[in-house]
């Protein structure tokens, strides 16, 4: 079946055409690197975003490229995120199910200047891997409530600016508690949310 494939690779890296030897049925398993070589990739979960009709939902699942909209990365460490060029369609926010499952490491501009955001549910993000939070909600003018129960900043070292702009936000549940390096102004820039007690 995969006699001249000489270049199928698998998940791990495995080069099957490295070796003839390794086109044999024997080998038609999920590649499990040098140790159980195999010429087969399995499905993964992957962190995504997808932006349809002024929505922005996170997931972490394997249906990437059955979703309708505009499919986005998520981004890691300093680097904004992908949708960032589309905030101004973005009225709400939402997380799938399936994101529960995700520890993200930075959530570093994931909402900044989205001006027209009214709604966002944070009960399905996990928090507890995440370093840095800085301009998460910068600039959420229309954001009046938030929901924090479900933060965990004991690993976040830096929250610089992350409620910056937010001046239409009035309550959130409970306020966010500073992480040790933290400085409440690079936090929040004057607003009352984030002031620890």
């Amino acid at each position: 079946m995969f006699r001249y494939c000489r270049v199928l690779k698998g998940g791990s890296g495995t080069l099957a055409g490295g070796s003839s030897a390794l086109l044999n049925v024997s080998y038609a398993h999920i590649d499990g690197g040098p140790t159980n070589p195999g010429y087969l990739t399995a499905d993964v979960n992957s962190l995504y975003a997808v932006l349809s009709g002024g929505t922005l939902t996170l997931y972490n699942d394997m249906y990437r490229n059955a979703r309708e909209g505009r499919v986005f990365d998520l981004n890691t460490e300093n680097n904004a995120p992908e949708w960032s060029y589309w905030t101004a369609d973005i009225s709400q926010v939402a997380f799938d199910a399936t994101f529960a499952t995700a520890k993200p490491t930075s959530t570093f501009g994931w909402f900044e200047d989205c001006t027209g955001l009214t709604a966002i549910d944070l009960s399905m993000l996990n928090t507890s891997e995440v370093t840095n939070m800085t301009y998460l909600f910068f600039s959420c003018s229309q954001l009046e409530t938030l929901d924090l129960s479900h933060f965990d900043t004991s690993r976040t070292t830096d929250m610089s600016y992350m409620f910056a702009g937010c001046s239409a936000l009035k309550a959130a549940t409970p306020s966010i508690k500073k992480t040790k390096n933290q400085d409440d102004e690079d936090i929040c820039r004057g607003h009352e949310l984030c002031r620890t007690q």
